[in-house]
């Protein structure tokens, strides 16, 4: 993601771990950061912004991925950002 940008988090339905969460890109991040350009190293390509907001580009790491499920479950906490 660019710099100053921010992903939104959701836990994973279906997955093999029930307290894994997902990173998305938020739908309100603004002209600015759409037209900005991130690439994966993992899979060695680019996107612009634009082209994947509202899907999955990451997870949290499984050690936080625990108690942040936890939280969110429990409705001690409502979002997750970062």
């Amino acid at each position: 993601m660019p710099v100053g940008a921010y992903v939104r988090t959701e836990i994973e339905h279906g997955g093999k771990d029930p307290n894994a969460i997902l990173c998305l890109v938020p739908e309100d991040l603004g002209d600015f950061y759409e037209d900005q350009t991130m690439y994966s190293r993992s899979s060695k390509k680019s996107y612009k912004v634009r082209d994947v907001v509202g899907k999955p580009i990451g997870r949290v790491q499984y050690f936080l991925s625990e108690t942040f499920a936890e939280l969110l479950k429990n409705g001690k906490v409502q979002s997750v950002e970062g």
